[in-house]
């Protein structure tokens, strides 16, 4: 279903689609050793689901912290193959 498409049955159920937050990522790795992380990534998202999908894709596989609205959600970690561990 394309967006607009969902935007509109979403309106003749009576809601309206969430405006998109601003998320961060933060990356740990490095602090522990005095070095520096790598750059935090600022992006839009409408929920912490999509948050997480595009933080997943984003995070290239690095331990990383979720933000949002100067709160910390979730720590994020990758284990062995595909599987992710979420931590509040």
């Amino acid at each position: 279903m394309a967006l607009h498409e969902d935007k509109r049955a979403a309106s003749r159920l009576g809601r309206v689609a969430a405006p998109d937050q601003i998320y961060s990522l933060r990356f740990a790795k490095g602090r522990e050793r005095g070095e520096p992380p790598p750059p935090d990534i600022e992006f839009q998202a409408s929920n912490a689901y999509q948050a997480l999908v595009i933080a997943h894709r984003e995070g290239g596989g690095r331990s990383a912290e979720l933000w949002r609205d100067g709160k910390r959600l979730c720590t994020i970690s990758e284990l062995a193959g595909s599987f992710w561990e979420i931590r509040p």
